[in-house]
């Protein structure tokens, strides 16, 4: 009997065997007036999950995850020549954040398997 697609278990299933999160932190700037201003200014948060799928079968997937779960589908990229879907947003990031700390608290064997094919 077929399974029953998950998106969220799917996406912290890549995530977990090989992506990453990345939460920066730039300066605004708010013209190009101002670029060259040594006037302090206000500072933004950028929230980033970087997920690197197996091959184009996986990508197509995940950006079906995506969809799922009700999330912008932003362009994938090629980075250090692998596939790279990253997904935006501050509440996603910090929820893959929890996960990933929890993960790490328990001492938990990250999953190596090709994502939902257990």
């Amino acid at each position: 009997m077929a399974s029953e697609f998950k998106p969220n278990h799917f996406l912290e299933q890549i995530f977990l065997r090989n992506g990453y999160l990345r939460i920066r932190i730039r300066k605004k700037q708010e013209n190009k007036k101002n670029l060259k201003s040594t006037k302090e200014k206000p500072s933004v948060k950028e929230y980033e999950i970087r997920l690197i799928p197996i091959d184009r079968e996986e990508l197509g997937l995940i950006r079906a995850a995506i969809t799922e779960l009700g999330l912008y589908v932003s362009n994938t990229f090629i980075k250090h020549n692998h596939i790279v879907q990253p997904i935006y947003g501050k509440e996603i990031t910090l929820k893959f954040q929890k996960l990933r700390d929890n993960y790490r608290a328990n001492n938990q064997d990250i999953p190596l398997n090709r994502a939902g094919h257990e």
